[in-house]
């Protein structure tokens, strides 16, 4: 059989790749994560496959998390300062 024979020669038709920005993406989380909401009915709405946009809130929850959170979170903590002298040592127990 001859190579040439097998591949069609045709044109093919494709759609360009659609890109998203970020803003919309964001968008669309927002509203995924709205009680009694489904993903796969945003999704729809919105002319995307439900699997990309699960993707896109994988993807945002993995994230690093801001400059601002980080910075309200280390305020939740407080320094604990131990002084090993004031420590009192407890008895080993004794093997029977």
């Amino acid at each position: 059989m001859d190579l040439q024979t097998v591949i069609d020669s045709a044109p093919t038709l494709k759609k360009p790749r659609r890109t998203f920005t970020t803003e919309f993406k964001q968008h669309l989380i927002k509203l995924c994560q709205q009680p009694d909401t489904s993903v796969a009915k945003v999704a729809m709405q919105h002319q995307i496959n439900a699997n990309l946009l699960h993707k896109w809130m994988r993807q945002a929850k993995s994230k690093s998390p801001t400059q601002e959170q980080v910075s309200q979170q280390q305020s939740d903590f407080l320094p604990i300062v131990i002084n090993p002298a004031s420590r009192t040592e407890e008895p080993e127990p004794a093997l029977a």
